[in-house]
């Protein structure tokens, strides 16, 4: 038996004419989310600033200060907000190191303040935080509870790593600096908690203070009361010069 041809005029069927219309309704849903985005885009743009999450911990920051910073920018819409320029004007409060700015959908943003922490007093109207920077702060001779560094501010981080350095050998001997001091020449200087100036010279400090705890401590340890400063900046040896006595005491 012969099989019969297929008519031309017969409709073809299977599973490419089922697949058809797929595309046109991918089409149309990609250009109904393009529209959605336009919209959106469009709504968001006249949305005006009306929320601000500030996350802070105000131990030092200002809280009045943060909110006056904010004010001039209530209303403003959020798509426009310029937030580098906004960054930029909360990063020179007092006390704030880090800020991180974020929108917030839809009328909003979340401000997030870090504090610098002091770990040092510089002059009388600085502080140097953890990674040895400075930055000044009102109420800077307020924290007399910190140790006082002070030198070219350019030295301020290599300062500090000398202060770290020095406090456990300190230790050992049961002694605390409360000054470090570097002046315009290069020559380091030590004050103790016990009232001795220990003059360093321009050499290695760290050097410089195993000479004293090794040599001239053990020198004054009896009677350090009396001792005003103990100066190392000789090649052999060091001097001591004590405190001049009050009439009564002779």
């Amino acid at each position: 038996m012969k099989s019969q041809a297929r008519r031309p005029s017969e409709p073809v069927t299977g599973r490419w004419s089922q697949l058809q219309p797929w595309p046109a309704v991918m089409a149309f849903a990609l250009l109904f989310a393009a529209v959605l985005v336009l919209v959106f885009r469009a709504m968001l743009g006249q949305t005006g600033l009306a929320q601000v999450q500030v996350e802070a911990p105000f131990e030092h920051i200002s809280e009045s200060a943060v909110a006056e910073v904010l004010r001039p920018w209530q209303g403003e819409r959020v798509m426009a907000l310029d937030l580098a320029r906004l960054e930029r004007e909360l990063s020179m409060l007092p006390w704030v190191d880090e800020v991180s700015l974020r929108r917030v959908w839809p009328d909003g943003i979340r401000v997030t303040l870090e504090e610098h922490r002091a770990v040092a007093r510089w002059g009388e109207t600085a502080l140097v935080n953890e990674r040895g920077e400075l930055f000044v702060v009102p109420d800077a001779s307020a924290q007399v509870d910190l140790p006082l560094l002070n030198g070219p501010p350019a030295r301020s981080a290599e300062i500090l790593a000398v202060w770290r350095e020095l406090q456990p050998r300190l230790a050992m001997r049961e002694l605390q600096a409360a000054q470090l001091l570097v002046d315009r020449r290069g020559s380091w200087r030590m004050a103790l908690v016990q009232g001795v100036e220990v003059r360093l010279g321009t050499a290695d400090p760290l050097v410089q203070s195993e000479r004293f705890l090794r040599y001239g401590w053990p020198e004054i340890a009896n009677r350090v009361d009396r001792v005003r400063y103990v100066d190392l900046r000789y090649t052999n040896g060091f001097a001591v010069a004590e405190r001049e006595r009050d009439a009564e005491g002779g």
